[in-house]
């Protein structure tokens, strides 16, 4: 009963990680180069 759900999530993660991968470093990038532009301290657990 789970087989062709499991395929499925399988299927579209498979498809979708490289997109959610470059989404999280494009986002990171932004944020240290704001971090950087405005002379802040990076404080992992505020961020």
């Amino acid at each position: 009963m789970l087989g062709p759900l499991s395929n499925t999530i399988h299927g579209v993660i498979s498809f979708t990680w490289p997109m959610v991968l470059i989404s999280v470093i494009i986002l990171v990038s932004f944020r240290i180069a704001y971090l950087f532009k405005n002379h802040e301290k990076l404080v992992l657990y505020k961020d």
